[in-house]
């Protein structure tokens, strides 16, 4: 399946939505993923720099972050519900 977004944050949010609709009843295993000083994914928007709800949810994301780091908390998401890391392609235009 293809997928188009127009920023970096839109293609996060697009990958929470997926999952989360084809996960509904896992997806808050998204709370596990975090970095070093804050996580990516909380029910509190206060901890977070940028925030933004993920819909269906009372999950909140990350979304001020590096096109790097969007890249690679994708594949952490997709590989937590079971996907592999090469099942995610990036194509930039």
């Amino acid at each position: 399946m293809k997928y188009e977004v127009d920023s970096w944050r839109n293609m996060l949010l697009k990958i929470c939505d997926i999952m989360q609709e084809s996960h509904k009843d896992q997806f808050e295993k998204v709370l596990t993923l975090s970095g070093r000083k804050r996580p990516y994914f909380t029910k509190n928007p206060g901890e977070l720099r940028s925030s933004e709800r993920i819909k269906g949810t009372d999950i909140y994301v990350e979304i001020n972050l590096s096109a790097n780091m969007i890249v690679r908390i994708s594949k952490n998401i997709i590989s937590l519900f079971g996907y592999a890391d090469d099942d995610l392609l990036v194509e930039i235009k």
